[in-house]
């Protein structure tokens, strides 16, 4: 089940990954603020929602130009000329900038204009046109008033090349002079400084953040190469040499650069960025990620603060810090970097999403469910936010819903591992072993090529009390970590020794367990930096300590253990899953009382895993304790009264 000792390490592993790879999505198409925590409690509004007396007053969303070129393949151009401009005006002080993403959400929709200005939260739309034939460029700009389709402003421009730059200057001079927008001299120098002077080096720029939009194999590495051209031709070109050393870095998260060449290339690229442009943002905010994907937490929030303080409307700064917050566990700052995100970019379905885990990591269920819901509604096929759906709905008890949720999403996308793994999860949880078998088998039979389906099977062998299959299969796993003792492991051999250790530990071989545990939490090195989403590593070694009379080393683990747990609370960490790990180790330190009272919040917060205490290695020793029975029989009636819920929906044919 979801909090089962097997699917709880790391409890925050897929976590991350999701909003790792939403984050870099929304990093990709553009690369503080202290909000109170109390509007997290706030069911979030939705843009369609707003008064206008909410919208600010000098606000403006840059709809994507159209491509009027006899050349349909100019259409790169337009968009990357739109995109100028929303980044020019994103600069100015005291303007609302609605972010690229949510604008150009509206290419191609027929949308009226009243609509598009409630849903981003806008008073004002910037729309036109782009002719480009040869050397020659004409610009049609019109700005609009979006709660009436008044036109404030337009002017057409017939320019060469070579001037498109002083183009952009004068639209976005014109925007900010109708909108009476206080320029302070910081802005001003900032829009009189050209990005290059050299007309072929920024057509190849644009070209470049197409071609990586496309997201096609090879995609980043193409972009790259029209970078190096733009950066050949014009040296002075800093927007390039920035975007040059981003590209090395979502390298490092596609797996074809390592992180110590990206800094490498990276670094040099970046410092000659911002010795040609001091105050450019994309470049503090990619040395940002930079430090981020380090492990450098205080360098990294510190280029990303500043950023921040150039440029308050740069959406990808405010998602690439709320990242870092959460790899730091700093959740609570995380959220606010995410939402302040949210209200410029409220039509990015990427960040509705990722604002939507990090609220179900701080116990915000409500709130969560309803950002991953506007997700989908951005996006229909929004699979990682459909299975994500699943996963929380088991995480938080709701296993009717979980199982007809997923067995929908299930039809819709029968490949995706992570929804699968989700709905057996549930059916386990709510006590259809027998549907989790099948589903697993199903599974391994159509789809044999798709990874970690397998290891749901311990759900269904602890479930059952099936020890010596879950044995077996931790043996087997074992067979396949390089055994050189004493080496460091990756993450996935560090977990298949974690389960040998704990198979090791259901046959009371403790001590050959000690060492094995050991091993797999890194040795004296890797305990010492072990955090909470690995803490379960210090706990089953903890275990192996106190069966072999180690006392004094076990309890120094589990009172680190308990810091991590409290800390992470403190930054905002508050699943289920929390309460359910903090009552085990209570249950290890003997404070019986303490384990109830915590494994109780667990079932108020929606806990369900009957099997983690019926035959989890930490409360095989409470399994006459008159609490924990009381906890069971709550589990028991809750999940019958589930069982009925899900047949009356199924009759319906509610998906939920």
């Amino acid at each position: 089940p979801v909090t089962s000792d097997a699917n709880a390490l790391p409890l925050g592993k897929s976590d991350y990954g999701i909003l790792s790879l939403l984050a870099l999505a929304t990093l990709a198409i553009g690369i503080g603020v202290v909000l109170e925590v109390a509007a997290l409690r706030e069911a979030p509004v939705t843009r369609s929602e707003r008064a206008p007396s909410e919208i600010p007053e000098n606000s403006i969303a840059v709809l994507p130009f159209v491509n009027m070129s006899d050349d349909a393949s100019n259409e790169y151009f337009s968009d990357g000329i739109s995109e100028q401009l929303l980044n020019e005006l994103a600069r100015v002080p005291d303007l609302h900038v609605a972010a690229r993403t949510s604008s150009f959400y509206y290419k191609n929709r027929d949308e009226p204009m009243q609509i598009i200005g409630r849903e981003l939260g806008v008073r004002t739309l910037l729309e036109g046109s782009v002719r480009k034939s040869g050397n020659s460029v004409r610009i049609t700009a019109q700005l609009i008033n979006a709660e009436d389709g008044y036109h404030l402003w337009s002017h057409s421009y017939d320019r060469d090349l070579d001037d498109i730059f002083v183009v952009q200057d004068e639209i976005a001079r014109a925007i900010t002079r109708t909108l009476e927008v206080e320029l302070m001299l910081k802005a001003q120098q900032r829009l009189e400084r050209p990005a290059t002077v050299n007309a072929d080096a920024y057509d190849l720029y644009l070209r470049a953040l197409a071609t990586k939009g496309t997201l096609a194999e090879n995609a980043t590495a193409d972009s790259s190469a029209l970078l190096q051209q733009a950066i050949d031709i014009a040296p002075d070109f800093a927007l390039a040499y920035q975007e040059l050393a981003y590209n090395y870095l979502l390298e490092t998260f596609e797996g074809t650069r390592s992180i110590d060449d990206a800094v490498a290339e990276g670094e040099p690229l970046l410092a000659k960025a911002l010795e040609l442009r001091p105050d450019l943002e994309e470049a503090y905010a990619t040395l940002g990620l930079m430090y981020d994907r380090l492990g450098h937490f205080d360098d990294a929030n510190e280029y990303y603060q500043t950023a921040l303080a150039i440029n308050p409307n740069y959406v990808s700064g405010h998602v690439g810090y709320g990242l870092a917050l959460v790899h730091q566990s700093r959740l609570k700052e995380a959220s606010a970097a995410y939402l302040r995100a949210q209200v410029l970019d409220p039509m990015n379905g990427g960040l509705s999403f990722n604002l939507g885990a990090m609220l179900m990591l701080m116990g915000e269920f409500d709130s969560g469910i309803e950002f991953i819901d506007r997700a989908i509604s951005i996006n229909s096929d929004h699979r990682i936010a459909k299975g994500a759906k699943t996963h929380w709905y088991a995480v938080y008890g709701k296993l009717a819903e979980a199982v007809m949720y997923g067995r929908h999403v299930y039809t819709e996308h029968p490949e995706f591992a992570p929804n699968i793994r989700a709905l057996i999860s549930a059916y386990v949880d709510i006590g259809m072993l027998e549907e989790a078998t099948e589903l697993i088998d199903l599974t391994s039979e159509r789809l044999p090529d798709l990874g970690n389906i397998e290891p749901v099977s311990l759900d269904i062998w602890l479930a059952e009390g099936n020890l010596e299959a879950f044995n077996n299969y931790a043996d087997e796993q074992f067979r396949g970590v390089d055994v050189n003792l004493g080496m460091p492991l990756n993450y996935r051999d560090k977990y298949r020794a974690f389960l040998y250790g704990w198979s090791l530990l259901n046959r009371g071989d403790n001590e050959q367990a000690v060492e094995v545990l050991f091993w797999a939490a890194g040795g004296e090195d890797g305990i010492e930096a072990t955090t909470y989403d690995y803490m379960q590593y210090l706990k089953m070694l903890a275990i192996s300590y106190l069966r072999t009379e180690r006392e004094d080393e076990a309890h120094a683990l589990l009172n680190r253990c308990l810091e991590l747990v409290r800390g992470a609370n403190e930054r905002g960490w508050a699943t289920p899953t929390l309460y359910v790990r903090l009552a085990e180790l209570h249950v290890l330190r003997d404070d019986i009382d303490s384990a109830i009272e915590n494994l109780d919040i667990a079932f108020d917060k929606g806990w369900r895993g009957l099997s983690t205490i019926e035959h989890g290695v930490y409360w095989q020793i409470l399994q006459d304790n008159a609490d924990l029975e009381r906890i069971k029989v709550r589990i028991l009636e809750d999940l019958e009264l589930q069982r009925r819920r899900l047949q009356a929906m199924s009759a319906d044919g509610v998906s939920s």
